[in-house]
Order: C-alpha cells, then structure tokens, then sequence
C-alpha cells in the first residue's frame, strides 16, 4: 500500500534509512542520492512524510549512501547505549568519501567534510564492530570507519581489492565479514583496531639489515644476512630430512657451520613482489648499503654494498677480505648487474654518497672513492678516527660520522684543493651510539644503547670555521 510518493527532480542514484533510535518504532529520516548531484534528506514520520528536510550538493553524483549512528556513552542509568550524534556518509563517483552531520530533531545537514579514497567510487556497507555498527568502504582498497575512544577513525585496511561485503555472524565467528573479490568469496575478520599504521608483512630469507629507495624508481633495496643458519638452497632440504627423520622414529642432528649466509633483495614495496634476488656466496655477508651517482658517469644511479668474507668475533675479531660491490640497475630498476668488486681490508660497515663520489667507512678509516672502469678508485683517506664508523651522513659539503663506543660524532670537512679529509669538530661526551641522523647543517640527533635520545649542535663559531675553510 502506497502512503505517500515525492517526485524527484533527478533519477535517484542511491538511498539509506537512518537507524530506529532507541524507544521508536520507525526511522526518522530517508537520505537520497541523485544523479543532479545533490543529496536529500526526507522525512519518515507520519505528519510530515516524504517532505524535503534538507539539500546538500555535492561535487559528482553519489554511487552509495550511509547513516551511522555515533554512541558516546554506554551504560547510562537505563544501561542502554546514548547515541550522541547522527553522521551521514556519501561515497561520490570521483572516489572521495562525503561525510556530514545529521540534526536528529530538524534533519538539517551541518560540518561537511570530504576525503579522498581512492579512483573508485566508493561502496559504503554497514558492518558490526566490537558490538558497535561502523563503516566498510570499498574503493580501490578497503577502508573502515569505527569509533574508538570517542573518536571516529577512519583507516585503510590491509587486504586485497573487493566489490560487495556484508557482515554475518556465527558460532565460530561472532563478528565477520564476508565479500567478493573478482570471482572469489572472501570471509575475513576486522582486528587491531585502533592502530594508526597501515602494515603489510613480507617474509623475508634471512634477518633485514639495512635497505635504501631508488630515488627515481622508487624501489626498495634491502640486504639481509645471518651468522650460523643454513642457505636458502639447503634449508628445505633439511627441513625434508627432518620431517623423514621424525617420522621413523629417529633422531637427527643437523651441523651448521658457523659461516653467514646473504643476500640483495630489490623489492617493490607497493605490489609486495620481489624483483631481484642475488645470493651472496662463499661465506660473505653485507653490512652496509646505498645508492650513488658517480659524477661524469653513464651508469646513472648505481648502487654500492659493503661485504665482508669470513667475519668472525671469537676468539678474535678476524676476516678474510673486505669488497665494495657496485651494481648497475637494469630491466627499469627492478634487477641488479654486477659491474665490478674492489677488494678492501676491512669491513665496510658505512657507505654513503658524497659530491659525485662514495664515502666508505672501512673500520676506522674514512675513505674516499671515485669510480673506475674496473674497480673503484682510492683519492684520499683519514686514518685519525678513534674507533669503527658506524654511519655516515652528509649534508651539502659537511660530513657527520658516527663511531662505535664512547666516541659519539665526528664532523668532517672535504679540502678538494688539497684532496684531504680532515676532522674539524667532535662530540666532548663520551656516549654508546646505537642509531644517529642528520637535523640540519650544525645539529644531529642520536640515541644510545641506554635509551636515551638527545641533539648536538656546533657552536656558531665553530659551525662558521667549518663552512668556510674549504
């Protein structure tokens, strides 16, 4: 039985009811969506029905409409949950998300705001969350909007691409969700809700180390490296003995020997694929990465990773060798070729980029290359350092090293005229560095292995020595 009808002024693109507020038998509000891009809140209540209660615009047609009813309190002196306000959300055809508050006594539409999703129009779907209804939004990623701590969140999830969701609940699972992606059905559950970072877990074969971007392509570069594990070639294989093994009732030890295992991952962060993997062999491990531009050069963006073969720390710190890879990217930066190896006589435990040219901290020695046809080029060097560099940084033409133990910065400057590395300032405080990094032309930031975290700066003067002895 038809009660009451409005004409639209525009085809009618999408619509939602508001939620029944508690102690009422029937919705007080219709949200409609058209292709004039507006949307229209009608009234739902007998005296009134089907009357224009408010107008809003927008800036494309609306794909999905959404009323979410915010709950500030719980457990009042009824016990029951006391909305505190009425939000209606619309997912427009340009992929931006439409959010407004609805007056819950005059259906006026108040505090509009607005926020880009993704190039999909979004899909808005009613979902339960920690007992509480919240928002799943579908454009080209999944988004949830929730209430947590009295404030509404908005966060992207971490799963694949998804047309339509619904939210069910079963025995074995109280709160779900079940959706389409392509021609698959998918059952997911939402967890660690309010977490403010989006993560994405990649197994990687050994223990990360360092990892730099490709300035251009931006591609992730990563070394990874472990003292006393086996290969990735036998590691399967011993797992197959293992389990063979267990099976027959017998016990098997496995022998490693107390060799490293590495290797050169270029990953492409945003499709989570592994593009390139170089297994390094023979006992070497890398230790330090980065990318460079050798000046005068054809190569472009190289990069440079430091290896050491046959490390070891007991009974005596020794090793075979020390290198310098340098690699060439290719296939549009998602694979590495070898262009040479420079043998050096210490471990590279820092690399870094400076003026056209590598800086390498091999041990306590500060060392300056240049590129060669088939090894790198030695120019200078400063053998003063009282301990292993353990970073580098630069910034413009000031160099700032770290060293291991008791020693904190170094402040370093280039004299091309005489081709000489020389040490202007350090720190007076003896400090245990873990991490450090760069703030500005006199400042660094470090942290130690105590927990403490603190700023060093240079005195004007000292600072303007610097800079202008050159």
């Amino acid at each position: 039985m038809e009660v009451e009808k409005n004409e639209m002024s525009g085809d009618v693109a999408c619509l939602d009811i508001a939620p029944t507020p508690e102690g009422r038998q029937r919705s007080r509000f219709l949200a409609v969506g058209s292709y004039d891009n507006t949307i229209r809140i009608l009234s739902l209540d007998p005296e009134d029905c089907m009357q224009v209660l408010s107008l809003q615009s927008v800036s494309s047609p609306p794909e999905s409409l959404l009323f979410l009813e915010v709950q500030a309190s719980s457990g009042g002196e009824d016990g029951a949950d006391h909305p505190a306000s009425l939000f209606l959300n619309a997912g427009l055809q340009s992929g931006v998300l439409f959010r407004t508050v609805v007056d819950m006594v005059t259906g006026q539409l108040l505090d509009a705001r607005s926020r880009f999703l993704g190039l999909r129009a979004p899909k808005l779907f009613s979902i339960l969350v920690r007992g509480r209804r919240a928002m799943l939004c579908l454009s080209s990623r999944p988004w949830l909007g929730y209430v947590h701590q009295g404030h509404f969140l908005l966060t992207p999830l971490s799963y694949e691409t998804l047309e339509y969701a619904a939210s069910f609940s079963s025995d074995q699972c109280a709160e779900g969700v079940v959706a389409v992606a392509g021609d698959a059905l998918r059952v997911f559950t939402i967890e660690r809700l309010g977490e403010t970072h989006n993560e994405t877990a990649i197994p990687s074969r050994y223990t990360p180390r360092k990892f730099v971007f490709h300035p251009k392509k931006k591609l992730l570069v990563t070394i990874e490296s472990d003292q006393g594990a086996f290969p990735a070639e036998l590691r399967e294989s011993a797992k197959k003995e293992c389990f063979e093994a267990a099976g027959q009732g017998e016990n098997v030890k496995m022998e490693i020997e107390n060799g490293w295992v590495s290797c050169i991952r270029v990953l492409d962060h945003k499709s989570t694929e592994t593009t390139c993997l170089l297994e390094l062999q023979d006992n070497e491990a890398a230790f330090s990465i980065c990318t460079v531009n050798f000046h005068d050069k054809e190569y472009g963006t190289l990069l440079a990773v430091g290896t050491a073969k046959g490390l070891q720390f007991w009974p005596k710190r020794s090793l075979t060798a020390g290198y310098i890879h340098i690699y060439r990217f290719v296939k549009d930066g998602k694979s590495l070729e070898l262009l040479h190896k420079t043998q050096i006589d210490g471990v590279p435990l820092a690399l870094c980029q400076f003026q056209g040219r590598l800086l390498a901290g091999i041990g306590s020695i500060l060392r300056l290359y240049d590129l060669g046809k088939r090894r790198l080029l030695r120019k200078c060097q400063n053998k003063l350092f009282p301990n292993t560099i353990n970073s580098i940084h630069t910034y413009r033409d000031r160099i700032m090293s770290e060293t291991f133990k008791r020693f904190s910065f170094h402040y370093c400057k280039y004299r091309r005229d005489e081709n000489q590395l020389y040490v202007f300032a350090d720190d007076s405080v003896p400090r245990w560095l873990t991490s450090a990094y760069h703030v500005d032309f006199a400042t660094m930031a470090g942290a130690d292995k105590f927990g403490n975290i603190y700023f060093v700066r240079l005195p004007q003067d000292v600072s303007d020595m610097g800079a202008g002895e050159a």
